[in-house]
């Protein structure tokens, strides 16, 4: 059972992260915990199937340990970042990632009202946007876990 729960196309705000026990907003000094343990103050995080990584880096100073909501921040902003027309079209012209990208980016905006903003990275998500936890693999890495 994930600790907490959040939606990556909505900009966290202490309402919207929610302890997945309760669904209940998270107390913001959960918030400023520290995201690891043992603590480390940055992070690279992957994505499954997905080529970007999010860098994670302690917001209030570079040499503290990073918080549960840097961790969140980060992946919010980086999954904010507008495809580039190079990665769109490397998908294939109407290929099935295109029409099924396109799908979510219809739900999602039909969600947020984000329609003047183009396709975002968190539409290669296909809808799983709810940011349940990280893995840690063997070999070092740290992995994203999304659900819908």
């Amino acid at each position: 059972m994930p600790a907490l729960v959040f939606d990556v196309i909505h900009k966290p705000s202490h309402s919207n992260i929610l302890a997945a026990q309760t669904m209940a907003p998270v107390a913001p000094h959960a918030l400023n915990l520290p995201a690891t343990m043992p603590r480390v103050s940055q992070l690279n995080l992957t994505i499954p199937g997905l080529p970007w990584q999010v860098r994670v880096t302690s917001t209030t100073n570079p040499l503290h340990a990073i918080t549960n909501l840097d961790v969140i921040e980060s992946v919010y902003s980086s999954l904010r970042v507008p495809v580039s027309r190079r990665e769109w079209e490397a998908l294939g012209h109407n290929s099935k990632s295109q029409l099924r990208i396109t799908d979510a980016y219809g739900k999602r905006c039909a969600q947020t009202r984000d329609w003047e903003n183009g396709v975002r990275r968190c539409d290669f998500l296909l809808g799983r946007t709810i940011l349940v936890g990280i893995e840690s693999k063997a070999d070092g890495s740290h992995e994203l876990i999304f659900t819908k």
